[in-house]
């Protein structure tokens, strides 16, 4: 990438790239890496990855409620 410099120099001589062309360089390499390097999902795949993460959060979820159901219980018993 082309880089556009300013007449600000630096601490060893060398001119330092504006920042709006450095914020724009930027968000170009975001853009690059997002349509060229990222490998997306199909959909098939999305959709599988979908499952499995819900199904994970929902046995999890059950899990925790049990036990927080059991100490509840407990610490009812406890107290009275």
């Amino acid at each position: 990438m082309k880089e556009r410099t300013s007449n600000i120099k630096s601490d060893h001589g060398q001119l330092k790239p504006n920042k709006s062309s450095r914020v724009k360089d930027f968000l170009k390499g975001i853009w690059v890496e997002l349509t060229q390097r990222v490998k997306w999902p199909t959909r098939k795949e999305l959709l599988q990855y979908t499952i499995v993460v819900v199904i994970f959060v929902a046995f999890w979820a059950l899990y925790i409620g049990v036990w927080d159901f059991l100490f509840a219980k407990g610490v009812e018993l406890i107290v009275k």
